[in-house]
């Protein structure tokens, strides 16, 4: 089983829920930098152990030897959490329901199917990211990167180690990506309604 060939099956399989996602409200309002802050730091605070469990289980202790090519994105997105509290004399807020469901499963489910969040969430920061960064000014510490073209070297990298054929299939990663943007589209639609 190649992961080449996953790679080019996730895009080619996930590419009318990427168009959903773009095309939400919520997106396209952090895209044209019309947002409410209150959303993007609604936005950020559910990213953020989404980020959290794909370093800790998937890139696990590798996560410091790519260090210096920014794979770990939870502490940029922790700077512009902080910042917008900051910023506004707001409180934390609290983590909504779904995203304590997709992470809760993400402890649980095999380390594979991970590679699904890695693909969807780590490629979006540093290709859409490079329109975000401009429209969240300042709030845009997540999708910095002093080596953008060497991160994305290595996240493709992680994806094309083989897959454990004990752990999942092809397919199973391939529903797993589907089922994420699924999250992404409840979470914006949380956010949303705010």
């Amino acid at each position: 089983m190649s992961t080449n060939n996953l790679q080019l099956r996730l895009k080619q399989e996930t590419s009318e829920l990427h168009s959903k996602a773009e095309q939400h409200p919520l997106m396209q309002s952090f895209i044209a930098g019309t947002f409410k802050h209150s959303h993007l730091l609604r936005f950020l605070v559910n990213l953020l152990p989404v980020y959290q469990v794909v370093e800790q289980r998937l890139l696990g202790n590798n996560i410091y030897l790519y260090q210096q090519f920014d794979m770990k994105r939870s502490g940029f997105i922790q700077m512009d959490i902080d910042d917008i509290v900051r910023d506004h004399e707001w409180s934390y807020p609290v983590v909504f329901d779904v995203t304590k469901k997709w992470v809760t499963n993400s402890w649980n489910k095999p380390i594979e199917l991970l590679k699904a969040d890695l693909y969807v969430r780590w490629l979006a920061d540093f290709y859409g990211g490079r329109i975000l960064s401009k429209s969240q000014a300042p709030y845009n510490s997540m999708y910095k990167s002093d080596t953008p073209a060497e991160t994305i070297s290595i996240i493709r990298s992680v994806l094309d180690l083989p897959v454990l054929p004990e752990s999942a299939t092809e397919d199973e990663i391939i529903q797993e990506a589907k089922n994420f943007f699924q999250y992404h589209l409840d979470l914006f639609d949380a956010i949303y309604a705010d």
